[in-house]
């Protein structure tokens, strides 16, 4: 993670061909990944890989630290995260 809160992810790939986002149909067999990046990330791109050969995505997503002893809730609409039975004899 970056300094200021970013969390920077990269793939690289041989294809020189850059990524385009594009609109897929029910039977394609590609394509969905990109739009998904498009739409959850902060910021995203494409470079050619300074070797000449392939290419890099990247894309940029803002990450709030957690405070000391908060649990990780992926939806905080559902409430606390649940404990493990073990957990709940052992309090």
């Amino acid at each position: 993670m970056e300094r200021d809160g970013r969390l920077r992810l990269t793939v690289t790939d041989a294809s020189d061909v850059l990524p385009v986002v594009r609109e897929t149909g029910p039977e394609d067999d590609s394509g969905r990944g990109l739009p998904l990046v498009a739409a959850l990330a902060d910021a995203w791109g494409a470079e050619p890989r300074p070797c000449g050969i392939g290419k890099t995505v990247w894309c940029e997503l803002r990450c709030t630290p957690a405070s000391p002893g908060e649990q990780y809730h992926p939806d905080r609409s559902r409430g606390p995260a649940p404990t493990r039975r073990e957990d709940r004899a052992a309090g």
